[in-house]
């Protein structure tokens, strides 16, 4: 018999809060992962710097491509050339930081189990 674990459940939420949770990383000085489902097409984003941490030469970044600042990444175009921030359905988080999107609890808040 196959029990569902909810935990490892997928999570749907606006793309802004992608960008809180790059902040909030931003904010504790971590590098940030976050795979996530636009369209039927998996992308990733987040931040990285030197040493593993987000105080010196940091690189946001969506898929392959890199930009220097958050408002970069947010005019990043994605491949239907709408502006990353601009999207206006909800994106779903396959994972987060290494995670189930569950235990991040910026997206535990829109857990539709």
């Amino acid at each position: 018999m196959f029990f569902h674990n909810k935990k490892n459940d997928p999570v749907a939420c606006p793309v802004s809060v992608l960008f809180e949770i790059i902040q909030q990383d931003l904010d504790m000085g971590i590098c940030c992962d976050i795979d996530f489902i636009y369209k039927g097409k998996r992308h990733q984003t987040g931040v990285w710097g030197d040493d593993g941490e987000t105080r010196t030469n940091v690189k946001y970044y969506l898929d392959k491509a890199e930009f220097l600042s958050v408002e970069d990444l947010k005019q990043a175009p994605l491949p239907d050339q709408t502006p990353f921030f601009s999207i206006t359905e909800w994106v779903t988080v396959k994972e987060c930081d290494g995670c189930y999107p569950r235990s991040t609890p910026l997206l535990e808040q829109y857990y539709q189990g």
